[in-house]
């Protein structure tokens, strides 16, 4: 098999990788790390029948929209693919992954989406940074991204998706997890589950089809994962404990690791403390457990939840804002990662609705349906019993009548449509997109409006082929939460075919 050869990178894959020119009996070669009007020097990882891997390993011509990295880990880091690509290039071609979509999976012809709204800020935009725990060429104990192209872990100690504080946290958790020479996880990769990857897209399969939980542990080590988040710290309306810095701008760290013995969380625990005594920005410190055998990022056993005051359960919880409204959940819980792209895309999905009842799928801690009912009352929808416990809170702080149900939503869809005697909904779903089954029961349903959020291009395509049977799909606008990566989300509004339009 050849290994290197030089190739002209002609498109973009939805995953950021560049795609090489080819004559048309060759197969399609996906090359990480380079970008579209490139001449690369490549080296083939795999060659399979139908299409090649490979990865480059010198840049002979750059593109045209090439920029320089803000971040120093940009070229081993595959955290962020296209940061090599000037920002206004970036917007061009997802929205070209979200038209090819439209045209290539849904036979959409006739849709166009809209020109991507920007993120107001491409630097140290994350409220929340999920990194994973490795060792390094030297056999270190390093936390960071996984590289490009490899399940490995490098250190990204100056990583721009964080602010500063988190950074600091993050430098700050390794070197103690270094020095108590902690050991880290090395699941048995036979039996593992598929990587979650290395992008931030945070979508973890709520719904119910996120990876399966493994019935039993394999491979050996401790640390997992580290996520650092930041939000306000709730008062004691919220969590029936008045903690202090109520209303300030806080950090979260939750370290979720493999099942441990007794000594090992005695540990975290030291190094929990010395970090609360270290930085007064970090409100608590959360472990949680998780058995499985897999590479998924969060626990199924909460070890403790440790503030200032000692371990309180309460203390994991945080106020996370959208527009006007501060959401309490979980700092587990889901919520979008880029705050002011989010506000954005909550201001464009109402724009989708009407004044009534509103059916909320997936509807996690609330958001943005609490935020966008008007003159009637919201039915959600979600999987994640945690997250259904905060939208409850959420709806009775704001003073909305809200019903929300726990569970599968294919399995419970036809009970809230009843329930919810309403004629528009709003569905967000995991990227899995919707089962067949939930996608029929809204085609036969009495909604009028459907205001559809999607992280996922492909899957978006495919339900809005079905549901154009029975919607006009009215507008298809892409949003950037996820600079210098190919991930975008889209907001569609659809209208029953024959319905008059109507306002708020």
């Amino acid at each position: 098999m050849e290994t290197c050869r030089e190739l002209a990178i002609a498109s973009l894959s939805s995953d950021g990788r560049g795609i090489a020119a080819r004559a048309p009996d060759e197969p399609v070669t996906f090359v990480a790390g380079a970008l579209p009007g490139e001449t690369v020097l490549v080296q083939i990882m795999a060659d399979r029948k139908r299409f090649r891997e490979a990865r480059a390993i010198e840049i002979l011509s750059q593109a045209p929209d090439a920029a320089e990295p803000c971040c120093p880990h940009a070229t081993e880091c595959g955290g962020c693919p296209l940061m090599r690509m000037a920002y206004p290039a970036q917007l061009t071609w997802k929205r070209r992954i979200v038209q090819d979509a439209f045209v290539r999976i849904g036979h959409l012809e006739g849709v166009q989406a809209a020109p991507v709204l920007p993120s107001p800020l491409t630097d140290g935009f994350r409220n929340k940074m999920e990194l994973a725990f490795g060792l390094d060429a030297e056999g270190r104990l390093c936390l960071g991204m996984r590289r490009r192209s490899g399940h490995d872990i490098i250190a990204t100690p100056q990583c721009r998706l964080m602010d500063a504080q988190a950074r600091a946290l993050a430098c700050a958790v390794e070197a103690a997890c270094a020095r108590e020479r902690l050991s880290v996880y090395e699941p048995d990769t036979a039996e593992a589950s598929p990587a979650c990857g290395s992008g931030p897209c945070d979508r973890r399969g709520r719904g119910g089809r996120g990876g399966q939980q493994g019935s039993r542990e394999q491979g050996k080590g401790f640390l997992r994962f580290c996520q650092i988040r930041s939000g306000i710290v709730p008062d004691e309306a919220c969590t029936g404990f008045a903690m202090p810095g109520q209303g300030q701008h806080a950090y979260w760290i939750l370290l979720v690791t493999s099942r441990g013995a007794d000594a090992e969380t005695a540990t975290l625990r030291r190094i929990a403390r010395e970090l609360l005594d270290a930085f007064p920005a970090l409100h608590a410190v959360i472990h949680e457990e998780r058995k499985a055998c897999d590479f998924l990022r969060q626990g199924d056993r909460r070890s403790f939840a440790l503030c200032r005051q000692g371990e309180i359960p309460e203390a994991a919880r945080l106020l996370a804002p959208l527009g006007e409204r501060r959401y309490l959940i979980d700092c587990a819980g889901f919520f979008q990662v880029n705050t002011r792209s989010a506000e954005k895309l909550a201001e464009l999905a109402g724009q989708g609705l009407v004044s009534g009842n509103l059916l909320d799928l997936y509807c996690g801690a609330g958001a943005p349906g609490l935020s966008l009912v008007s003159g009637g009352r919201v039915t959600g929808v979600e999987y994640a019993a945690s997250s259904v416990a905060s939208a409850r809170l959420n709806a009775e702080r704001m003073g909305i009548p809200a019903r929300f149900l726990a569970g599968d939503v294919t399995r419970l869809l036809p009970r809230a449509l009843r329930e919810a005697k309403a004629r528009q909904a709003l569905c967000d779903p995991p990227r899995a997109g919707l089962t067949l089954p939930v996608a029929s029961a809204l085609l036969d349903s009495d909604l009028e409006r459907i205001v559809y959020i999607s992280c996922n291009p492909a899957t978006l395509a495919r339900d809005l082929q079905k549901l154009a049977e029975g919607f006009d799909i009215v507008q298809a606008t892409p949003v950037d939460l996820f600079p210098h990566t190919p991930h975008v989300e889209t907001v569609v509004h659809l209208q029953r075919a024959g319905t008059p339009s109507a306002t708020r």
